[in-house]
């Protein structure tokens, strides 16, 4: 056995063999969080961008939705980019327990605010759209502006599933969405 952990892990719990991604995040996330085609969802086409008041459908049932519903605690870090115009597009919202992480497409590592693309000729952002860095619903970003996403990522993981192995084992099963940022622009590399 080459990989205990891991073969543990899949023998303990659900595997999936089959996953169609886009060229695209949004609808990417789309598939994941309800199963289904991005074409069927609406989100085929295009990412959300920060000026768009679109999302995924709030008829459709979420990946996170249908666990929690079973007894699960869910849990996501990272991207969400699937809509929050309104708090009824937010993770919170849409089956997350919990929500450290981002709505937009592109978050800056260090300071945690969007911006909507990169202007290649002139070498500047276009649509900046501030600071966009949440725990649940309050957003964080300034409180922890200096500090790389990816440990702020991986504190998370690391606090929610200590949090399950200190509890009783009839804690109930836990889905953790962990969906990093690398590497996607803007590429802030550490200074070392």
């Amino acid at each position: 056995m080459i990989t205990p952990v891991i073969d543990t892990l899949a023998s303990e719990g659900v595997i999936f063999e089959n996953h169609y991604v886009h060229p695209m995040c949004s609808p990417t996330r789309a598939a994941f969080m309800t199963g289904k085609y991005a074409s069927n969802v609406g989100l085929q086409h295009h990412v959300i961008l920060g000026n768009q008041a679109s999302g995924l459908p709030l008829a459709e049932i979420t990946l996170p939705e249908l666990l929690r519903s079973r007894g699960y605690s869910t849990h996501i870090i990272g991207k969400w980019h699937l809509g929050f115009h309104t708090w009824d597009y937010h993770p919170n919202s849409r089956g997350f327990d919990s929500f450290l992480g981002y709505n937009l497409g592109a978050n800056d590592y260090w300071n945690h605010s969007s911006a909507g693309w990169l202007d290649e000729e002139r070498r500047q952002v276009k649509h900046n759209y501030g600071y966009d860095f949440w725990l649940n619903k309050v957003n964080v970003a300034e409180q922890l502006e200096g500090i790389h996403s990816m440990d702020l990522y991986a504190k998370e993981a690391e606090r929610i599933i200590g949090s399950r192995f200190s509890q009783e084992a009839h804690a109930g099963p836990m889905f953790l969405y962990l969906a990093v940022q690398a590497p996607h622009s803007p590429l802030t590399p550490r200074p070392e």
